[in-house]
């Protein structure tokens, strides 16, 4: 068995989820491959679209928003109606030409632009594989009722109703969760990941950041949280690849009591050694949290996705949050009540507690096994 995975680099998520399928695939002894979706409309369309994708989502997020809830309103209810469903359908011939070369039986999307890229090649060239979509975010995003695929992979079964009522065949919708690498479902204590990463033993852990582009009012946010950090407690602000919001914060920078962090590959490591997180609603970064059972504090930094990202965990009761200004406040409140973080760990381990890139893999295993078996 062959299996195409399909991302975009519209943000690292959509490729993190790639990559976590990919790791549960080849487990299983599945031969599979990632390619950038775009690039079968061309390299340099791939660069364009996503250059200002990230460069709305970090500078501009309010019209990122705005941009995202026109999206909503125009959503056809048919195929071929949308500028860019035709626009990602001009991709389609390559993407058929690259399927049949490589001889893959399955081919999985990790971003809607890729679904509707490969909708298309299903239905103009005629090709024969089975199809997945993984949705990264809480809700059905725009795009995706414009494509038509065997297998709809969503973050969770309270979100079942919403994807079949944007005409989502209800049997063909699998609630696996989110796929986020193994690392982050590590049983590795607490205390050895402090050791590892030489964060105090005996202090409590909080952990902040807003993306692997350090995005929202992180500068607003870290100043407060530096404030109101007490003796036996350590906060590590992440700001990812924001070199100048890096060096903004160094300031607050003390040894044993504020560690502020540039880019860096152990965020499973600083995950599993905190009490509490506070980040923005990004669909993969919430569920690696979520993963390592994580209570979360939720920022507001870019609508869009990330609004239902926040209301599916607030209500759930896996998370707080409130006006950014206010955000430090809140954290206060839980790290002085402690019954209820444990209730708010408590809830996202009982939702969370398996790996859903697995889930997403036995699926896929098991649909070759009857296609087989049928041939």
């Amino acid at each position: 068995m062959r299996v195409l995975i399909l991302s975009c680099n519209t943000g690292e998520g959509h490729n993190s989820a790639a990559r976590a399928v990919k790791e549960s695939l080849e487990r299983a002894s599945v031969e599979c491959e990632i390619d950038d979706a775009l690039a079968f409309l061309s390299p340099k369309a791939s660069n364009f679209i996503c250059k200002w994708h990230v460069r709305l989502y970090k500078k501009a997020p309010a019209i990122f928003g705005i941009g995202y809830k026109a999206a909503e309103k125009t959503m056809p209810d048919k195929l071929d109606r949308s500028m860019l469903y035709e626009i990602m359908a001009k991709g389609a011939k390559k993407l058929a030409a690259r399927i049949q070369e490589y001889g893959c039986e399955s081919v999985v999307c990790t971003h809607p632009f890729a679904a509707m890229m490969l909708t298309k090649a299903t239905m103009k060239y005629k090709v024969r594989v089975r199809s997945s979509f993984v949705a990264t975010d809480y809700t059905c995003s725009p795009g995706v009722s414009e494509s038509r695929m065997d297998y709809y992979f969503i973050p969770h079964k309270s979100l079942i109703g919403d994807f079949s009522g944007h005409n989502i065949p209800r049997e063909s919708i699998i609630p696996t969760g989110i796929p986020v690498s193994r690392k982050f479902y590590s049983e590795k204590e607490p205390l050895e990941s402090k050791n590892a990463l030489n964060i105090p033993p005996h202090k409590k852990t909080i952990l902040f950041m807003c993306g692997s582009m350090g995005c929202g009012p992180m500068k607003l946010i870290a100043k407060k949280l530096a404030d109101i950090i007490k003796e036996d407690e350590f906060l590590v602000v992440i700001c990812g690849s924001n070199i100048k919001l890096y060096k903004s914060l160094m300031k607050y920078h003390e040894e044993n009591r504020v560690r502020i962090v540039g880019f860096t590959k152990n965020m499973p490591d600083y995950m599993n050694a905190a009490e509490l997180m506070i980040t923005k609603p990004g669909g993969l970064s919430t569920t690696e949290a979520a993963a390592k059972g994580l209570p979360m504090v939720l920022v507001d930094a870019v609508s869009g996705c990330e609004t239902y990202n926040m209301r599916f965990w607030v209500e759930n009761g896996m998370a707080k949050t409130n006006k950014n200004s206010n955000i430090a406040l809140t954290v206060r409140e839980l790290l002085d009540s402690p019954d209820e973080l444990g209730k708010m760990k408590y809830r996202v381990n009982e939702s969370f507690s398996e790996i859903a890139a697995d889930k997403l893999c036995d699926v896929l295993l098991e649909s070759e096994k009857v296609s087989a078996a049928l041939k």
